[in-house]
């Protein structure tokens, strides 16, 4: 005595790739939502006077992993304008670019030289003492660590 299925599970059974293949389309697609939601700001105590100095890099993270040994960071300073330039300074050179700080002090937009390409930073931390900024999209992931000179 074998036990007969119903017919409409039976139909079902016939289409289990196309159900596998949407079934692993619909979890690729929550995973890419999920991590494209960026969770790092902190609008705590962000004052737009507090950009405005030079900057010495104290940590520089790439995918969240901690760059250490890389000498074109050891010396790396950033001095922000108040008239929308900003510099990256080197021991031994000096690269100028536009940069602006949008009004609730959340982002800082980059625009460089060469490319005029405005590029979008995310403001994480900002305070008297220290200045943390960076990017986080699904490819790619890096965070300046910055304190006073």
């Amino acid at each position: 005595m074998s036990k007969q299925q119903h017919p409409y599970i039976e139909k079902l059974l016939r289409f289990r790739i196309i159900m596998l293949i949407g079934f692993l389309f619909l979890l690729f697609l929550f995973i890419g939502i999920f991590f494209s939601i960026d969770t790092g700001h902190n609008y705590t105590d962000k004052n737009k006077e507090n950009f405005y100095q030079t900057w010495k890099v104290l940590r520089y993270y790439q995918n969240g992993k901690l760059v250490v040994n890389d000498g074109k960071f050891q010396n790396l300073r950033i001095k922000i304008n108040h008239d929308s330039t900003a510099e990256w300074i080197r021991p031994n050179s000096t690269q100028k670019f536009q940069t602006w700080i949008n009004e609730d002090a959340s982002e800082i937009v980059k625009v460089d030289p060469e490319s005029n390409i405005p590029e979008v930073d995310y403001v994480y931390e900002i305070r008297p003492n220290r200045l943390r900024f960076g990017k986080r999209n699904v490819m790619t992931h890096y965070e300046y660590v910055l304190v006073p000179e």
